[in-house]
């Protein structure tokens, strides 16, 4: 949510954030752009949440456009 953008449609508030799970088909990717004039994105995967600069290792306060895709199923 951010300046004009409402949370979705059943969206829940927890007291520090809104979470919201969106009913579309699942994106081949997308893009998460980092900015020290932001605040930095928050990602939990297998049980572990950290800051997006911690998942990438990119240095705080720098410039990047982070793409996020899916992991290819191990045969």
């Amino acid at each position: 949510m951010g300046a004009g953008m409402d949370p979705g449609p059943n969206a829940r508030f927890d007291g520090s954030g809104w979470s919201w799970t969106p009913t579309i088909a699942p994106l081949p990717e997308f893009a998460l752009t980092l900015s020290p004039y932001t605040d930095d994105y928050r990602l939990c995967a297998g049980g572990r949440c950290q800051s997006l600069y911690g998942w990438t290792g990119v240095t705080p306060g720098t410039i990047a456009v982070v793409v996020v895709r899916p992991c290819e199923t191990p045969k």
